[in-house]
């Protein structure tokens, strides 16, 4: 399964360094999406095209949003292409 982690606000990829070799030692394919968080002029629309330019749509991802990061990851991408939805800690959505 290709999972694709995006931090929230004042973290960065580095958020998911310990996550990410146990989801990969169990077969899955991570990428940890580093959002421009220093740039005060980057909101929720040009997150959701860095998170949209790191999936790869050969495939139906997982997407785990941390914390304010599920703004973007759940109101601005294409949710038929994604197999399910997690906003960490709250709550999963799978498609069936």
């Amino acid at each position: 399964m290709d999972i694709v982690l995006v931090h929230g606000s004042y973290h960065g990829a580095w958020c998911w360094d310990l996550l990410t070799p146990e989801l990969e030692n169990r077969g899955h394919r991570v990428a940890a999406v580093e959002l421009p968080v220093s740039d005060p002029t980057a909101g929720a629309a040009t997150y959701a095209e860095v998170i949209v330019d790191a999936i790869d749509w050969a495939t139906e991802p997982v997407l785990v949003g941390h914390s304010m990061e599920v703004l973007s990851s759940r109101s601005w991408l294409p949710g038929d292409r994604c197999a399910g939805w997690c906003s960490s800690p709250h709550s999963c959505e799978f498609r069936g």
